[in-house]
């Protein structure tokens, strides 16, 4: 499966969406402002996941919710990101305080910070359009995601 880009990208969910609605590579490409070769690499189950950016440009392009072009079980936080769009540091750009870096958003993403202050979590669930609890809920999987992989000793508070 793709590894760079999105997480939990689906090529085989691409290739459906974009037959189902119709289009070849050359004009969903066209439509998206991309090349033909990147939509073909995007549908190779070996080739590469798209930007958080390009994920909702296809999406648009396919008049689909860009969660269906991921895997029916994708979770977590950095899911709610891609399906609104963002990278990382746009995330971070859009918080309406200072108080979190990128790497310190990131720790959050991976589950390594295993508790998320309120403010931030409210900070966060607003800038990804959805609500606090959503947002927790998919924290709370990341962290059990992190603990599964690193082992409880490693994950930081």
């Amino acid at each position: 499966m793709s590894r760079a880009g999105v997480p939990s990208w689906d090529p085989r969910a691409l290739y459906s969406a974009r037959t189902n609605a119709r289009l070849d590579q050359g004009v969903l490409a066209e439509r998206v402002g991309i090349s033909r070769a990147s939509v073909a690499n995007y549908e190779r189950t070996d080739g590469h996941a798209p930007s958080p950016a390009v994920l909702v440009s296809l999406a648009r392009a396919l008049d689909a919710p860009p969660r269906e072009l991921l895997a029916p079980d994708a979770r977590g936080l950095a899911v709610l990101r891609a399906v609104a769009g963002l990278s990382q540091s746009e995330l971070v750009e859009r918080l309406p305080t200072r108080d979190l870096s990128v790497p310190a958003y990131k720790a959050i993403e991976t589950g390594r910070t295993r508790r998320l202050r309120e403010s931030d979590a409210e900070a966060i669930a607003a800038v990804l359009g959805t609500d606090r609890d959503t947002l927790m809920r998919e924290h709370a999987y990341d962290v059990d995601a992190f603990t599964a992989r690193a082992g409880e000793g490693s994950a930081a508070e």
